[in-house]
């Protein structure tokens, strides 16, 4: 079955979030934090894991530009993928997220490099609240 052709299959669009919780990395909130030692301890987690996924899956291990990520997905693409396999795809982890940023670094006809915002721990109630309610807005700014 090739996901591509199949309507009931999710696009990866739909699929991965635009924000991720990364409280399992043990990582106080109020601790200063720089990408390289974020990227370490998510290395860490994420290396033994996809290992076990096999083929197909990758993670870049040093800092790379959405270009570096876009050369890699389109090198993945034209020269590794076998005939059945869906498009790769890559995710690129924000501190916060610009749409505008997004938009004017990738290419229009993009539909493999997706940009997801991340935080480091479950919100209290409140910025919880108020994080629910600047997505309804977005997703209603959209429509």
């Amino acid at each position: 079955m090739n996901a591509n052709k199949d309507s009931d299959v999710l696009t990866p669009k739909q699929v991965i979030k635009d924000q991720y919780v990364l409280e399992f990395l043990g990582i106080n909130k109020y601790e200063k934090l720089y990408e390289n030692d974020l990227e370490e301890k998510l290395l860490t987690h994420l290396q033994e894991f996809l290992l076990e996924l096999r083929r197909g899956f990758s993670l870049c291990r040093s800092s790379k530009t959405i270009l570096h990520l876009q050369m890699y997905v389109n090198y993945y693409t034209r020269k590794l993928m076998n005939e059945d396999d869906n498009l790769p795809i890559g995710i690129v982890l924000c501190t916060d997220k610009s749409d505008a940023v997004v938009k004017y670094t990738l290419p229009d006809d993009n539909k493999q490099i997706f940009a997801s915002k991340y935080m480091l721990y479950i919100p209290a109630k409140d910025e919880f609240k108020e994080e629910l309610l600047k997505e309804r807005d977005c997703i209603e700014s959209y429509k």
